[in-house]
């Protein structure tokens, strides 16, 4: 059984709350009732606006400022960058909060890129270590790995090449690694999704654990495999999605946040 501690939020009634709970919306509906995203904005996840120095701790937006700072030096290597989550400020704010859930320990994702996300793991706790596997395709990839591997030293594990690979291979050697929060935010394919949602899952801590799968809902034109790899895998009760929006009016970007179904055989 999936047991989800502090994420079943109601405001005001979970232990330890600092600051930045107070102002997230209630959170039973995450992990309740389905919700249909085409009906969700990923905006209305919290219960009000505020600015990044309400939201954030001061320590955290150091660290953010010293990533940009050393980003934008990283990606003069290359003209275009890769989209990112941090295009998604819920999402963003929403990985912040999980990592500093108490029983969040280990986070492991599939899709570096340059950090975005791996910042709002690291620097929102102290305690939280990160796997990240990614293709390391863009000439900004290495120097960002490198500068998290320097800047939060034995808590940064950076695994490059085909995750469709490399996370069965790590897999197979540590298997005492067990994640807290997956998420799935690699190729955009259906084949790829489909391969790493189901490579994820050996690494899932059976006790508890929340599962992100990135990119989907949105428009239905947009990346379309996302969402047939995801409804199969939801269809045959292997993933239950508890927690789906797109973000804006026009709904482009979206994520998914539920887990998986343990007992059951995937293949």
């Amino acid at each position: 059984m999936v047991i989800f501690v502090c994420a079943l939020y109601i405001r005001h009634h979970c232990l330890n709350e600092t600051r930045e709970e107070t102002r997230i919306e209630t959170w039973k509906d995450i992990f309740d009732d389905p919700l249909r995203a085409e009906r969700v904005d990923c905006r209305h996840l919290f219960s009000k606006p505020t600015t990044d120095e309400e939201f954030y701790t001061s320590s955290f937006l150091e660290h953010r400022r010293r990533f940009n700072a050393t980003l934008n030096t990283a990606k003069k290597r290359q003209r275009y960058m890769e989209g990112h989550s941090s295009e998604v400020s819920s999402q963003t704010r929403l990985y912040y909060w999980l990592s500093r859930r108490p029983w969040v320990k280990t986070i492991c994702e599939i899709g570096f890129n340059a950090g975005h996300s791996t910042l709002q793991w690291l620097a929102a706790s102290d305690d939280v270590i990160v796997y990240s596997f990614d293709l390391g395709e863009h000439a900004y990839t290495r120097p960002m790995a490198a500068y998290f591997s320097q800047t939060f030293p034995d808590r940064f594990h950076f695994n490059i090449g085909d995750s469709l690979q490399t996370v069965p291979l790590f897999t197979r050697y540590h298997s005492d690694v067990k994640c807290d929060v997956l998420v799935v935010d690699g190729g955009h394919s259906y084949e790829i999704a489909l391969g790493d949602l189901i490579n994820m899952r050996a690494l899932a801590n059976r006790n508890h654990h929340v599962l992100i799968f990135d990119d989907y809902p949105g428009r239905s034109n947009y990346l379309p495999g996302l969402g047939h790899a995801w409804n199969q895998l939801r269809a045959e009760g292997h993933v239950v999605d508890k927690y789906a929006c797109a973000e804006g009016p026009i709904r482009k970007r979206g994520f998914v946040v539920g887990y998986y179904i343990i007992n059951l055989t995937l293949t």
